[in-house]
């Protein structure tokens, strides 16, 4: 099996179709991934506020990137997945891989939704 890796921002992480979506938000902290795992989260700032993130590639070679914004009106961690992923196999890939269980995941969008 082939393990998870870490991409750094010095690499420029860079998305399969050049966009991105989000795929899901979990109540799991970026310390709780930090210590099932042992990956550490970059900190920056963007339009929103101060962040904290983590871009991965997965086992099957799939990028995926969480995303924790420290003053979100509802705190949760995003994860972002490029535009023309699978919704629910980029989603069951990360939580598989980081042991994310399914009572962590409050919120994915509806499958439709990407097909409008």
């Amino acid at each position: 099996m082939t393990s998870i890796r870490q991409i750094f921002a010095s690499e420029q992480f860079r998305w399969p179709n050049g966009m991105h979506r989000a795929a899901a938000l979990f109540s799991t902290s970026p310390e709780e991934i930090t210590a099932r795992t042992g990956f550490e989260f970059e900190a920056g700032v963007d339009e929103l506020d101060h962040f904290r993130a983590i871009s991965l590639e997965l086992p099957s070679g799939r990028r995926v990137r969480l995303l924790w914004h420290e003053r979100a009106p509802v705190l949760g961690l995003e994860l972002d997945i490029d535009l023309a992923d699978d919704l629910d196999d980029a989603r069951i890939e990360t939580m598989n891989a980081l042991g994310i269980a399914q009572a962590e995941l409050i919120w994915q969008p509806d499958a439709d939704a990407s097909a409008s």
